[in-house]
């Protein structure tokens, strides 16, 4: 068990090569990722919803998720960036960002597909949540007019190379923007990443 994550033997295996990651590797790793930053203040203040929450988000509407953020207490207008790791149909691992820095919703896939479908849902549930925290708030205005933020498919990121490996890749997206560092990354590094996710899982501790 690892926050609160139960990892099986069979969950790891698919850290081997040329397997498909599971929610329950790619979740135990984006909560290593969040851990890191709440330990290091020079990094920016990160949040990382589970691989369930946009399926959710997707199927029921705001109210599928109105309470993630609450119990976890979190502030979703506080922080840098909030990522969400998507499965696109079981089949595919993509990325949805929250950039407050930029004011701005992004969109990363590694095999360079396209859903804008996806952001809008995530403006659609950045005003509701805005609401529920701030009663008072006017959608239409300030810097919380997220309906007129900037909505982008990222075209500068590393394109994978087959089918399976997807997940590591948006992995490695959060791992290197959680951190506001260039995406120096390619195919040609999976067996290393894959190998050195594992180890952290296995060990406990983050191996960067």
């Amino acid at each position: 068990m690892l926050y609160n994550i139960d990892i099986s033997v069979n969950d790891l295996k698919t850290l081997k090569d040329k397997h498909w990651l599971n929610d329950n590797i790619i979740d135990c790793y984006m909560a290593m990722l969040i851990e890191r930053g709440k330990n290091n203040l020079n990094l920016p203040k990160i949040f990382i919803f589970t691989t369930h929450f946009y399926s959710s988000l997707a199927k029921n509407g705001y109210k599928g998720v109105k309470r993630w953020a609450k119990r976890k207490k979190i502030d979703v207008t506080k922080m840098d960036y909030i990522f969400i790791p998507i499965n696109l149909l079981n089949s595919h691992w993509v990325l949805g960002i929250i950039n407050n820095k930029k004011r701005r919703f992004e969109y990363l896939d590694s095999l360079n597909g396209g859903s804008f479908n996806i952001l809008g849902k995530l403006q659609e549930y950045m005003a509701e949540e805005t609401e529920r925290m701030y009663p008072n708030y006017d959608r239409g205005l300030g810097e919380f007019d997220y309906y007129n933020w900037e909505a982008i498919e990222r075209k500068d990121i590393p394109q994978q190379e087959n089918g399976s490996d997807c997940g590591v890749f948006t992995c490695m997206n959060v791992d290197f923007l959680s951190q506001e560092k260039h995406l120096k990354f390619s195919q040609n590094d999976m067996k290393n990443i894959r190998r050195r996710m594992a180890y952290s899982i296995i060990s406990g501790e983050l191996v960067e």
